[in-house]
């Protein structure tokens, strides 16, 4: 079975449907026509991060950091 994965577009915030099977086949959004997989740290900001952790099925690691720190 080839199940659908959400997956959020880093560049446009869209949210898009590929099959788990075609994850490593450099998928593109549908929309912006982007890589969504760019291999490279993801900075969200207030505006997209509450989209990108509850549309996206791909597990995602969160690092907190502030200037100051």
């Amino acid at each position: 079975m080839n199940e659908l994965m959400q997956v959020v577009c880093p560049t446009c915030d869209t949210t898009n449907r590929v099959p788990s099977a075609r994850l490593v086949d450099d998928p593109k959004c549908g929309k912006c026509h982007n890589m969504l997989f760019s291999g490279k740290p993801l900075e969200l900001n207030s505006a997209n991060f509450q989209t990108h952790i509850k549309r996206s099925d791909v597990p995602m690691v969160v690092d907190f950091w502030a200037p100051w720190c």
